[in-house]
């Protein structure tokens, strides 16, 4: 099952993203830095910034690589996008697809009301099935160009 809010979807339909597919080829949010640094075979650069939130001020490590870029926040993936067919999600929607393929692995979700141009916000199923969980803030964004997945963005919320 998958689901949206936002962007021009009906926000009434209970639509979601099985919580199994938050993730990008091996890399799944919430796994550590550690685990982390022992799949990256080759990153191409490492980027340090800070930010803060109600829990004080905090690093982002990203890293980059080819097609790639993964956000660790408090020692936890954070955020992983990717741009290449390479890293897809466990279901199979890849970068570069045609919309028409990735609507067809989204089967519960209404396809019109997608645009050619534009994003989508997935968020997982446990936010309609148990609001008590503690995931129902994780999502996933689909951003489309022109028909065709741009990328895909696959979050947590902050740990």
């Amino acid at each position: 099952m998958i689901g949206s809010i936002c962007f021009g979807i009906d926000t009434t339909q209970k639509n979601c993203i099985n919580y199994e597919d938050f993730g990008l080829a091996n890399f799944r949010i919430h796994y550590s830095r550690s685990k982390v640094e022992n799949l990256i075979k080759k990153r191409t650069s490492l980027k340090t910034t800070t930010s803060e939130d109600d829990g004080g001020l905090y690093e982002i490590k990203t890293y980059f690589l080819k097609g790639l870029e993964i956000d660790i926040v408090r020692n936890k993936v954070n955020r992983i996008r990717s741009y290449s067919k390479t890293y897809c999600t466990p279901s199979g929607i890849c970068p570069n697809q045609d919309i028409s393929i990735v609507a067809s692995k989204l089967v519960n979700l209404d396809i019109t009301k997608f645009k050619k141009n534009g994003k989508i916000k997935l968020f997982n199923c446990y936010y309609f099935d148990d609001p008590n969980s503690g995931l129902n803030e994780d999502y996933t964004i689909l951003s489309f160009k022109n028909g065709i997945l741009e990328y895909i963005e696959v979050n947590a919320i902050h740990p």
